[in-house]
């Protein structure tokens, strides 16, 4: 074998070095690794702020009772002189009526938005 055949194949093919240390991993893997982790605590972070918030006391508006003024969603269920006991426990028969007018009708379909006189 001739020496230019050997420098022509040393620089064509270059050799395999072993790195001392035995460290595999690249700053390739460890940036990837990093991003992972990162996505991780931003996940935890939103479910930490999000989780607690209910637990403090915070309740629905579906579960009180409507009020005048606010616009009521009719759920499954409810009945016209139902949501006027829930709206006006003192005089429901004057509020189911007044509902009857709002609505145009003596009936209600879940979904059905009603404004509380």
């Amino acid at each position: 074998m001739s020496v230019a055949f050997e420098l022509e194949y040393e620089t064509t093919y270059p050799a395999l070095r072993v790195l001392p240390g035995g460290n595999t991993s690249s700053p390739a893997t460890r940036r990837q690794w990093g991003w992972i982790a990162l996505v991780v605590v931003a996940l935890g972070l939103v479910v930490a702020l999000i989780l607690p918030i209910r637990s403090l006391g915070g309740r629905t508006l579906a579960g009180s009772a409507p009020t005048a003024g606010q616009v009521y969603i009719v759920q499954n269920g409810d009945t016209l002189a139902s949501i006027a006991a829930r709206a006006d426990a003192t005089d429901a028969t004057a509020m189911r009526q007044r509902l009857a007018a709002e609505i145009g009708s003596s009936t209600v379909v879940p979904g059905e938005h009603i404004l509380i006189p």
